[in-house]
């Protein structure tokens, strides 16, 4: 039971990572999604999962660029093979380490830049393929 709490939680916690407005219909099918999954997994105690969401929601100002971005960076399906540090200092945020390609550099750009809190990006990565 605790897994799956720590799974609901980071699942919520990518939610609400702050994302721009080009992510609308992708953030509604997971919203969608992990609605039917934290419905099944709590059992109908809606109330429980409606506190703890709450709770996140008043402190997420507190936590910072750099975790909201490695979140977001971490759950991208397109960066799953991706291995990306993100370090952040009064809103730039720098990504540094090792990706596929060239789409995946630009992903995890975009990734960075529509996230909440973060004024600008310093792409730092290497391309595998020497683009």
């Amino acid at each position: 039971m605790r897994k799956l709490s720590k799974r609901v939680t980071l699942l919520l916690a990518v939610l609400l990572a702050g994302c721009s407005s080009e992510d609308p219909d992708a953030l509604a099918r997971v919203a969608r999604v992990s609605a039917v999954k934290v419905e099944e997994m709590t059992g109908g105690a809606p109330n429980k999962v409606a506190a703890s969401l709450e709770s996140m929601r008043a402190h997420w100002d507190e936590i910072a660029p750099d975790a909201r971005v490695s979140l977001r960076l971490r759950w991208e399906k397109d960066l799953q093979n991706a291995s990306i540090q993100v370090q952040a200092k009064d809103g730039i945020v720098e990504l540094k380490g090792k990706v596929a390609d060239m789409a995946q550099r630009q992903r995890a750009v975009q990734v960075a830049r529509s996230t909440l809190g973060v004024a600008d990006v310093v792409d730092s990565l290497e391309s595998m393929s020497g683009e």
